[in-house]
């Protein structure tokens, strides 16, 4: 079965919907397309990592699809958000996608 729910990023809003939809458990998959990019959205990646962290357990599938966008005067927030990754216990494992997409899958402490 599949069930597909939008999700206020915030640790809070996460650990509501792994509550009601799953008892506490974790979730077995998440997946994320296009969800980091400062200059459209700020730094609410700070906010997807609190989520990602309260969704997912050992066993869960993080998928994430992102465009590289450097912009003229800073980052496009994608290298802060793969180092939060890492700090929250994430090991990445990358596929080949045609360039600027990057698709990672991460597992936590794998």
């Amino acid at each position: 079965t599949i069930d597909c729910r939008e999700l206020f990023w915030s640790r809070e809003k996460a650990r509501e919907l792994r509550d009601e939809l799953l008892g506490g458990a974790p979730v077995d998959v998440i997946l994320c397309c296009d969800c980091v990019y400062v200059p459209l959205y700020g730094d609410c990646w700070i906010q997807l990592l609190e989520a990602i962290d309260a969704l997912a357990g050992p066993a869960t599938d993080v998928l994430i699809s992102l465009e590289r966008r450097h912009v003229k005067d800073g980052d496009d927030g994608v290298d802060p958000f793969l180092e939060g990754m890492r700090a929250n216990g994430f090991a990445r494992t990358s596929y080949p996608a045609a360039m600027p997409v990057e698709v990672f899958r991460f597992r936590r402490g794998a």
